[in-house]
This record gives structure tokens, C-alpha cells and sequence, in this order.
């Protein structure tokens, strides 16, 4: 998935990754004490960090001069 932003994706479908977990979990290969529902938020968790995590590697998100971009709305800085 960072990759796919890498090159400019603004959005991803990870309808694959979800059919493939309803899949485990009709065949019940999903562990006992994990529900569906817990495994896809995990799975989002993870995901969410993996990409923070290589984000910041980039040292975008410290970059004073995007931290204080205009607000597109009302034409003010935001800190």
C-alpha cells in the first residue's frame, strides 16, 4: 500500500484482503479466541501503522513548511 501512494494511488480498495479474511472465517481457520470483526480492525490497525511508519521515514510530516500549509477553507495557517 505505500507504495501504491508512493506512485501517486489517493485511494485503495483492499476488497481482496477483506474477501480473503471472510474466507478464513467461514472456514473457521481464524483463531479461537478471534472474531471477524476483531481481525479486520487489526488488520486496519496494522495497516494504518505500517503506513504511518514509513511516512514519517519520509520526513514529511515534520516539514515546518506543509505543517503550516493554508487552510483551504477560511485562507488561515494552521499550526
Amino acid at each position: 500500500m505505500a507504495t501504491l501512494i508512493g506512485y501517486g494511488a489517493s485511494a485503495i480498495n483492499p476488497y481482496v484482503m477483506f474477501e480473503s479474511l471472510d474466507e478464513l472465517a467461514d472456514h473457521s481457520l481464524l483463531p479461537v479466541d478471534l472474531d471477524q470483526e476483531e481481525a479486520e480492525k487489526r488488520i486496519v490497525k496494522a495497516i494504518g501503522k505500517g503506513l504511518m511508519k514509513t511516512i514519517s521515514k519520509m520526513g514529511h510530516l515534520h516539514d515546518p513548511v506543509l505543517l503550516r500549509r493554508p487552510d483551504l477553507r477560511g485562507g488561515r495557517t494552521r499550526a
